[in-house]
């Protein structure tokens, strides 16, 4: 870890770049862009709450999507040109975080806070470091 903490870096640097720039798209999102996503969010909330989920239809989704994710990060850490690709990766998926923190924060306030710790940091917790590795 020691010989290759500077990407290490780099790799958490962009992914927190991604999550800035997402918290300040979240906070700046105009009134009736904002109203239809947290109608969306309800509608989700409410439909879990309801009929619950399929646990087998949401890991062979996670998995599928995953497994495409690590294939893309394999092959660009092999290659010289990937190196651009990757950073990119990990400010798509810093900005998916940022912004859904930033705007479950806006929306709930510190009801977000729950959902983060039971859903979302579970989560980031085991795919991060993986991809931070490849």
């Amino acid at each position: 870890m020691r010989n290759h903490f500077a990407y290490y870096g780099v790799c958490a640097a962009v992914f927190f770049g991604g999550a800035v720039i997402a918290a300040v798209c979240a906070f700046s999102l105009p009134e009736l862009n904002e109203k239809e996503l947290a109608l969306y969010f309800g509608d989700f909330f409410t439909n879990f709450v309801q009929t619950g989920a399929d646990s087998q239809a949401v890991l062979l989704s996670v998995l599928k999507s995953n497994a495409a994710l690590f294939a893309v990060l394999a092959l660009c850490s092999t290659m010289v040109i990937g190196a651009p690709l990757i950073a990119v990766v990990g400010l798509c998926r810093g900005f998916a975080f940022g912004f859904t923190a930033a705007f479950l924060f806006k929306t709930y306030g510190l009801r977000t806070l729950l959902f983060l710790l039971g859903a979302v940091l579970p989560h980031a917790l085991i795919t991060l470091p993986c991809e931070f590795v490849l």
